[in-house]
């Protein structure tokens, strides 16, 4: 779990200028879906407190990284991807749907960015289990997110899971076509 935080962290750290706000955010998210079992975030969710804030601006402000101006951003960062967890779930995204063995799960945009592209870092699905997403940005719609999909058989004596890994980049509204963002709809993987 610490890995996913200090890639999201320095991720963003290395692709942002640090003006006011870094143009473009690469953020990780995860899901982890299992038909049976725990997994529990112990460290995640106090990321997301006014003294991680505070010690990420103290280390932005003493160090020759130069941060400062990324540091609400990346707190933005850090809240959209607290996780949710259940017995047998874990996610960084939003459960839109969870109906027996289907689960729809979206990676909303952090404020003022647009979902443009994701890389899938890994994506495991037991036999006869699926899983894919594909990049929704339609402002008429107000799409603007990374939307998932994932089945995973309940009740069943052989286990059956979904864990994915991926990388979301969000760039600043507006910026699109400067970053070649996929068309609304692209399907970024289907396992």
């Amino acid at each position: 779990m610490l890995k996913i935080i200090t890639t999201a962290f320095l991720l963003s750290l290395s692709t942002a200028a640090f003006a006011k706000q870094p143009e473009v955010l690469n953020i990780a998210h995860t899901i982890w879906i299992h038909e049976s079992g725990s997994f529990l975030a112990k460290t995640f969710h106090e990321m997301d407190t006014p003294e991680f804030t505070k010690a990420m601006d103290q280390f932005c402000s003493n160090s020759e990284v130069q941060c400062q101006g990324a540091v609400p951003v990346l707190a933005e960062a850090i809240h959209i991807t607290q996780p949710s967890t259940g017995g047998d779930w874990y996610t960084t995204g939003v459960i839109h749907k969870q109906a027996g063995e289907e689960w729809h799960i979206a990676f909303p945009a952090p404020k003022g960015y647009v979902a443009c592209n994701a890389k899938k870092i890994g994506v495991g699905t037991n036999k006869g289990d699926s899983s894919d997403a594909s990049i929704y940005r339609n402002r008429k719609t107000g799409e603007n997110w990374l939307g998932s999909y994932a089945e995973v058989p309940k009740h069943r004596k052989e286990g059956h899971w979904v864990d994915a890994k991926f990388i979301v980049q969000y760039v600043e509204d507006g910026t699109e076509t400067k970053y070649h963002c996929v068309p609304n709809g692209t399907l970024i993987w289907k396992q």
